[in-house]
């Protein structure tokens, strides 16, 4: 493959912080408000136009439990149960009765957008949204930046210490960090929501899905 230099520019800065993390799923929303809390400057970086990656682009709307898989003790806590409370006090969440290790809690993905929201606001955390990273800034072999790709063209975003979240390890294969991958890949997932559908409705469309699953 050939390389071509199509132009030289001077990237405007649009911050300096103490944290910088790129990708805005609910991990990494959960990093930046860790990080805030604890005092420190924060910048989140998302390439979509919302929080919460595939629990609410990709209308992944169940959560598995908080429990082990006997069910005996709590080992999931902190930012997820915070999130789940905040959500079931504006009762837009429904917790299943019976122990079930896929299904837990079915939440408003649309609503979980918006406590999202509310979460970086209140953390004074800076969203950047529509953003993608294009590249690392690296000084004396050191990370101190990422180049940003947005409607505004590139910029940079300086930091101190940066977390990737994007699900594509971006920003350490940028780096230059090793990175591996599954031989195989979880095929993506067309999701629907269906409103108004009766119990029985629920329960052959279940078992459609289930008949043809290996087929598709």
């Amino acid at each position: 493959m050939q390389e071509t230099l199509l132009y030289k520019q001077t990237l405007p800065v649009r911050g300096e912080y103490d944290v910088v993390v790129a990708g805005g799923s609910c991990t990494g929303v959960f990093a930046a408000i860790a990080a805030a809390r604890a005092g420190a400057r924060v910048a989140l970086v998302e390439a979509q136009n919302r929080l919460g990656g595939t629990a609410t682009c990709g209308l992944v709307c169940y959560w598995h439990s908080l429990m082990d898989v006997f069910y005996r003790e709590q080992i999931i806590c902190g930012l997820t149960q915070e999130l789940l409370e905040r959500l079931k006090r504006r009762d837009l969440v429904v917790f299943w009765d019976e122990p079930n290790p896929s299904w837990y809690a079915n939440f408003n993905t649309e609503e979980m957008c918006c406590e999202l929201d509310e979460m970086v606001r209140e953390a004074k955390i800076v969203p950047l949204l529509h953003t993608r990273v294009a590249d690392v800034l690296r000084e004396d072999g050191r990370v101190t930046g990422l180049v940003l790709a947005g409607k505004d063209g590139l910029s940079l975003v300086r930091g101190t210490y940066f977390i990737d979240a994007t699900g594509d390890a971006d920003v350490v294969r940028f780096a230059g960090g090793k990175i591996w991958r599954n031989e195989v890949l979880q095929t993506a997932t067309a999701c629907v929501k269906f409103s108004n559908i009766s119990p029985e409705a629920r329960k052959a469309l279940g078992h459609l899905i289930h008949e043809v699953a290996e087929k598709y």
